[in-house]
């Protein structure tokens, strides 16, 4: 199987996260690599340049764009936790990724307005 690309890692994150509690970054690896049944060459896989890890990358990519979009909480650095609102809209996955795209088409607007 391919390497998940980071919005196809957004929704299992979530559901990770629905237990509650605190999770760092590299403890969604485990359970993704097994979710998505990858092989270790693929855990394993660094961009052509070297310059880390294709897999553990996706999964914070994923993270933080999950929390740009305000749908995680993070009580300290590098730390994830679920907040109202993903779980709410957890009930309906398939609106998850409009959500996270329509914050952040926003947040860009936003930033561009700024800058003029």
């Amino acid at each position: 199987m391919a390497i998940p690309k980071h919005d196809e890692l957004r929704v299992p994150i979530l559901e990770i996260l629905s237990d509650g509690q605190q999770y760092k970054l590299k403890q969604f690896q485990k359970p993704l690599a097994e979710r998505f049944k990858l092989t270790d060459e693929e855990i394993n896989e660094m961009y052509p340049s070297g310059n880390g890890h294709v897999f553990y990358d996706r999964i914070s990519w994923a993270l933080s764009y999950m929390n740009m979009a305000g749908l995680l909480d993070k009580p300290s650095r590098g730390v994830y936790v679920i907040n109202t609102k993903a779980k709410e809209l957890l009930k309906t996955p398939e609106k998850i990724n409009y959500y996270i795209d329509d914050k952040m088409s926003k947040r860009e607007k936003k930033k561009t307005l700024e800058r003029s």
